[in-house]
């Protein structure tokens, strides 16, 4: 054999047993990537941080080996986490390597949900009563994913009362595509505006006595909605409640308004009090004689001071003093109290008098020859101003004129007073002249019947 067929030979055995040496080395060495199983159907959120081991749910090796995200969502620099940048469902790819450089890669899929609601920003507001608020302006709404929502907030403003002072809640709400929603509460104040200025209806006034005139106040801006303070320089002349001023006293005095120290004035003026109206207790009076009945006037208001003036249309009827009316005589007058001007009347009629008894004290009167005999009977009651009526029951024996009797002849007789329906008698006994007597002595009866014809006939 020649060298060049040895050399091809030796050639050919020495790649044979390299193969063979490398089969052999082979065969003995590792050369499969991990083992690796990873999560099924896994969900995650938007914009959530998942970690390695959330989505791998076993690795194992011979080897040492390492185990990371190479994509699938923005994966971590370490390959240790990826997050989700949107929602819908993600491919993630997880590789394994071992020791000797093997490597197992893998794929799962991932449903991304978007979990995260909206952002809302929305501030607490004070405003003053009667402004006009537009409670959107200034107020936004975000979401990662669905961009720019302000278009789609709805604002609750049913707990706000635009007319009242207070803080009320003003409720911001607003939905993504996803369905997440976000709530916003803050509050609305509404305040009063402090006044600016302040003015009365009147600046002056002038009340009678127990007047009174309701002042109204009025506020700049009208949305004021606070209390008006009301005060009187003197309580005495006038009183002021809510802008109600009442009459005290006569005088002069002012009433102040104040609302946040901004004040105005009303001068008042309050004069005496006047009557509207007087009446007297009786309209119709009888008087008996000699009795006195006090009449009383009631007058309005009741705080008038002044005089009343009594007066009588025939004081010799009635008189009267302070409102006591007097029997003067009888017949018919008018008693008028007159106050300020104002009157009232009352008619009296005076009674004529009734005598209640007559009584005369002499037992009984004798007379000489034309002698005579006042007779002054007591008569009740005392000092009854009528006249009595005195008759004689024999005018031949003695005569009366207002109880003076007077001798006419001799004999006796009944002198009686009386008036209405009281009387009262005397027996009066009248002697016999003295040439009367000497006859009737020398001639009996005669002499009498001639000296009573004589009387009779005198």
């Amino acid at each position: 054999m020649d060298k060049k067929k040895i050399g091809i030979i030796a050639g050919v055995l020495a790649v044979i047993l390299l193969i063979v040496v490398t089969t052999v080395v082979y065969r003995q060495g590792d050369h499969s990537g991990p083992t690796l199983t990873l999560m099924e159907n896994y969900e995650a959120g938007y914009g959530e941080q998942v970690g390695l081991f959330d989505l791998v749910r076993a690795v194992s090796d011979e080897s040492e080996y390492t185990v990371s995200i190479t994509s699938g969502g923005e994966v971590s620099v370490d390959g240790r986490s990826t997050v989700f940048p949107r929602a819908g469902e993600e491919t993630v790819e997880i590789t394994a390597i071992d020791a000797h450089g093997n490597h197992t890669v893998k794929k799962t899929t991932v449903k991304v949900t978007d979990t995260k609601p909206p952002v809302i920003h929305a501030a607490d507001r004070t405003v003053d009563l009667g402004d006009v608020v537009d409670l959107r302006t200034g107020v936004t709404a975000e979401d990662e994913m669905d961009g720019a929502l302000t278009g789609s907030i709805q604002v609750d403003t049913s707990q706000v009362d635009e007319a009242r002072p207070g803080v009320y809640p003003v409720i911001y709400t607003v939905s993504d595509h996803s369905g997440n929603v976000a709530v916003v509460r803050t509050a609305l104040t509404i305040r009063n505006p402090e006044a600016r200025s302040i003015s009365l209806n009147r600046q002056n006034l002038v009340l009678d006595g127990n007047g009174h005139y309701q002042l109204t106040a009025q506020v700049e801006p009208r949305a004021w909605n606070g209390n008006v303070v009301w005060e009187t320089s003197d309580p005495d002349v006038a009183t002021v409640y809510n802008g109600l001023v009442t009459w005290t006293g006569r005088g002069s005095c002012t009433i102040t308004a104040t609302a946040d120290g901004v004040s105005t004035e009303c001068e008042v003026e309050c004069s005496y009090v006047t009557v509207s109206s007087i009446r007297i207790n009786k309209g119709n009076l009888e008087l008996n004689y000699g009795e006195n009945v006090e009449l009383k006037a009631r007058i309005i208001p009741t705080n008038w001071w002044g005089d009343v003036i009594w007066t009588s249309s025939d004081t010799t009827v009635a008189s009267v003093e302070n409102g006591t009316v007097h029997w003067q005589g009888q017949g018919e007058c008018v008693i008028t109290a007159t106050a300020d001007g104002r009157n009232s009347s009352c008619t009296v009629k005076c009674l004529e008098p009734q005598v209640d008894s007559v009584e005369i004290i002499e037992e009984e009167i004798v007379l000489d020859a034309r002698q005579s005999y006042q007779i002054t009977p007591v008569v009740s009651p005392q000092g009854w101003p009528g006249e009595l009526v005195w008759t004689s029951s024999d005018p031949t024996v003695a005569t009366v004129t207002d109880g003076l009797v007077r001798w006419t002849g001799a004999g006796t007789c009944v002198i009686t007073a009386s008036a209405g329906t009281a009387t009262d008698s005397v027996t009066v006994t009248c002697e016999a002249a003295f040439l009367d007597g000497l006859l009737e002595g020398l001639f009996g009866d005669t002499a009498q019947s001639g000296n009573g014809e004589a009387n009779n006939v005198g």
